[in-house]
């Protein structure tokens, strides 16, 4: 390679994310950095040199080590050759060949490969043993338990990366560690992995180490009751009682990915000896509501020093149609209360989005990749809104983020570049502003835990988490998600409400964490069961203990859970029908809902120490409902329409969902002007509020000035 110095390991850069602007920041070489990047899965499609040419320095490049498709189900084919097909032995020329074209474009370029450490076809025949079992007996591909796994692909990310640092050592700034389904820690075959000889002699052992006399009836005890779990229509929870074992794998399955995690980003660690950044695809907890798919260990993760980033692409929430929220799929505000950074994934589809069948047929399955959330908006109009949308959310949450393009060419338009250059110009001009955290006054809970106890094919787990993100993005307010893991580091906090989702394992830990909560004041919004999963039972005594309203469980198999808000034509909740039905029977509450078709109380506020606490029998609530509830708890509302707004102290984004005036009311009076066009509002004079018409679908991003 003519381009790269061979001397580049005596140029080695440092990375490392620490606190700046009150957010993890990456620096290298003791640097802040704007985190704004780009990769292509097809480089001789990609757009390297007009993305640096906009300002943009940081780069990612896709290194297999089986030439095989990324997921397992599709039939998709591979990108690019292995660098292990060859059992003999590590070939890096088709990185070398990625990482020419890339130097070639960029010659400065900061570098974080993506190495994703699925097996070559040859060593699942060699070592069938090591396999991901499903429950059918089918295998695919590699056990996140199987020790060899963990050895020889160990070896072959040491060796990997001891190649890069020795040759592009100037370049590499990190490793992005994958593996699993679309390179992204799932299971492959979830929800019916991992029954494999790996995975049921982890389980045995761990179970064996928490004293279990059940370990020795393994795995066929938990087969048969993954069986019969399916079978359970309707029903929301597990047993307790004859389900708990069940609930053990499950849990097992998210500990033993993220084992597997910790284990290579320690050993990346070790051998680069702190200088470079290591991340993870991992923790999708408001994404992925199925505990099989092995998402739900990110509360231990983050106590892991070897991780340094997490990663995740926006929310494919409503198939990511304009005018709703995009949000994050993690408890992405217990990362940045670990210190750890959280850098998005931002694969968003524009008007020049091709299918794959165009840019690759000879690895396209017929009929995929295709419609969709694969298809992108019709016009540039809006593709630049949805680009815009993205960064605002990024700027003002302070994460990093990098353009996915795909296939490539999807950003390949003089407009979209021009606007990417502003995004690098805004993006480094944040970096000398005091503060780039969010402003946020509401926090959302989730607990990943309840996961393992909840059905997955039940119309509540779907709605309780991932469908309340849809009512949660249009309040007109930011939000932040934490684990419930982090709410006894909330407690000083300056949020005004706390909406409470799937916080459904009772502990007396918790109970006294909302007790702190209550004696603080604020608001806090409970939904659906929270506390029910008591020891070995389902105890709805337990919802009384934690929220401080009674429930009572109906018995009605055809009774639907929807809400009707009184004096509203507003319902919610879910259509099917699902067990156990909660109400509200609670005579110093005031009943605010009730169940549709019935007299019972669905909703139901009160005043409890100092706080205003709401209980909500069906999840899933309105952006209309959670405004109301928002505003009486005080928080600060930016828009008097259900727009997508995110902010911090220096910067608003609006996304508008219809078309019309929108009345914008600031928390304190600022100079306001448009950080695109650098349009000042109200001719440049400071105000509390003031009104713009915005097209539906329009996205502003207004920057907040003390001063001219």
């Amino acid at each position: 390679m003519n381009n790269v110095d061979n001397n580049d390991q005596d140029n080695r850069l440092i990375a490392e994310i620490k606190p700046f602007g009150g957010v993890p920041t990456m620096f290298i070489n003791g640097i802040p950095r704007d985190v704004h990047a780009y990769m292509s899965y097809f480089d001789e499609r990609a757009c390297y040199r007009a993305f640096s040419d906009a300002g943009v320095n940081l780069f990612s490049v896709p290194v297999y080590f089986a030439g095989r498709g990324i997921n397992s189900d599709s039939g998709i084919g591979p990108f690019r050759q292995g660098l292990w097909d060859n059992p003999e032995g590590l070939c890096f020329e088709p990185l070398d060949q990625d990482m020419e074209r890339l130097l070639k474009a960029v010659p400065e370029a900061y570098v974080f490969p993506r190495i994703h450490m699925d097996m070559p076809h040859w060593w699942d025949e060699r070592y069938p043993e090591e396999l991901n079992a499903l429950l059918d007996g089918d295998t695919r591909r590699q056990s996140f338990s199987s020790l060899r796994w963990l050895n020889d692909a160990g070896w072959a990310l040491q060796e990997t990366v001891s190649y890069l640092r020795q040759k592009y050592g100037a370049h590499l700034i990190g490793i992005h560690i994958c593996a699993g389904g679309t390179e992204e820690w799932a299971y492959h075959g979830w929800p019916y992995a991992d029954f494999g000889q790996p995975a049921s002699r982890a389980f045995r052992e761990r179970m064996r180490s928490q004293g279990a006399a059940e370990a020795m009836e393994l795995p066929d005890g938990v087969l048969e009751l993954a069986r019969r779990s399916e079978r359970n229509e309707g029903e929301v929870f597990l047993d307790p009682s004859s389900e708990e074992l069940l609930m053990h794998y499950r849990r097992f399955l998210s500990e033993a990915a993220g084992d597997a995690i910790v284990h290579f980003s320690r050993l990346v660690k070790r051998q680069v000896n702190n200088e470079l950044l290591v991340g993870v695809f991992y923790g999708y907890a408001l994404e992925i509501t199925d505990a099989r798919a092995g998402h739900h260990n990110m509360a231990k993760l983050l106590h892991e020093e070897a991780i340094d980033f997490f990663c995740s692409p926006n929310s494919y929430l409503g198939v990511r149609q304009p005018g709703i929220d995009w949000p994050y799929m993690s408890a992405a505000h217990s990362i940045w209360l670990h210190g750890k950074m959280l850098w998005t994934e931002c694969d968003t589809r524009t008007c020049l989005t091709k299918p794959l069948k165009e840019a690759r047929p000879d690895i396209c399955p017929p009929g995929m990749y295709e419609g969709g959330v694969w298809k992108g908006p019709e016009s540039m109009a809006v593709t630049k809104s949805l680009l815009l949308k993205n960064f605002g959310k990024c700027l003002a949450e302070g994460s990093g983020m990098w353009w996915f393009d795909m296939w490539g060419g999807w950003y390949d338009h003089p407009e979209i570049m021009q606007l990417m250059a502003r995004f690098s110009s805004v993006g480094n001009g944040a970096l000398t502003l005091d503060s780039r955290a969010s402003t946020a006054e509401v926090a959302v809970i989730v607990d990943e835990r309840s996961f393992a106890w909840t059905r997955p094919e039940s119309a509540v787990t779907y709605a309780w988490t991932y469908r309340q993100r849809l009512g949660l993005g249009s309040i007109g307010a930011p939000y932040h998600v934490y684990d419930v893991s982090d709410l006894s580091r909330l407690q000083n906090r300056p949020y005004k409400l706390y909406v409470m989702l799937n916080v459904a394992v009772y502990s007396p830990e918790l109970d006294r964490l909302a007790e702190g909560l209550r004696e603080r004041g604020g608001s806090i919004c409970w939904t659906y069961a929270p506390g029910i999963v008591s020891g070995t039972a389902l105890d709805i005594s337990t919802i009384r203990k934690l929220t401080g309203f009674k429930a009572i469980k109906l018995q009605a198999e055809k009774l639907k859970l929807v809400v009707e808000v009184d004096g509203e034509s507003v319902s919610y909740g879910v259509e099917e029908h699902v067990s156990p039905i909660l109400a509200i029977s609670d005579e110093s509450a005031t009943a605010l809902g009730k169940l549709a078709g019935t007299d019972y109380c669905g909703l139901a506020m009160k005043r409890i120490g100092k706080s205003l606490s709401y209980y909500s029998v069906a999840p899933d609530l309105p952006s209309s409902v959670l405004r109301t509830v928002a505003a009486r708890a005080g928080v600060h509302l930016y828009t008097d329409t259900e727009d997508v707004v995110y902010a911090n102290t220096h910067f608003l984004c609006v996304h508008a969902a219809s078309a019309g005036v929108k009345i914008i009311t600031l928390p304190d009076p600022r100079i306001v002007r448009d950080a695109m066009t650098g349009e000042y509002m109200m001719d440049g004079r400071r105000c509390a509020s003031f009104s713009i018409h915005m097209a539906q679908y329009e996205t502003i991003l207004f920057q907040l000035l003390t001063h001219m």
